[in-house]
């Protein structure tokens, strides 16, 4: 019985250290950043983003998943970055490198063929 009871706590401790390794949630990307080309809010369901310039973009947050160590935000359709022939079907971010008050935004390959910039922000 002892045996069982010590085996079932050091199984509790290795998973709480793999929850602790993982810990990143949606929530991680919630608030205001900052950035060289402005401020970003995020909101469960909407990104403002507030340029340097004084403009100011609008998007609708679909879904925000979790992947390992990057955050995937999931739009609706931004015709912007989406062909004709795939109107409709929304866009999504990546962004990675969470520590700190810091992240990453990754470089990714819009539907138009475009390359979106790595961008580094931080909390603010």
């Amino acid at each position: 019985m002892r045996r069982v009871i010590v085996a079932f706590g050091l199984a509790m401790v290795g998973l709480a250290g793999e929850a602790c390794a993982q810990g990143l949630s949606s929530n991680a990307i919630l608030g205001r950043w900052c950035t060289e080309v402005g401020s970003y809010t995020f909101t469960a369901n909407r990104l403002t983003v507030d340029f340097t310039n004084g403009g100011q973009r609008v998007l609708q947050i679909t879904s925000i998943q979790v992947d390992g160590p990057r955050i995937i935000v999931n739009f609706a359709e931004d015709a912007n970055v989406r062909t004709e022939a795939n109107r409709g079907q929304g866009s999504h971010t990546t962004f990675s490198q969470f520590s700190g008050g810091g992240m990453v935004q990754v470089s990714e390959v819009q539907d138009d063929g475009r390359t979106t910039p790595t961008r580094v922000f931080r909390r603010c």
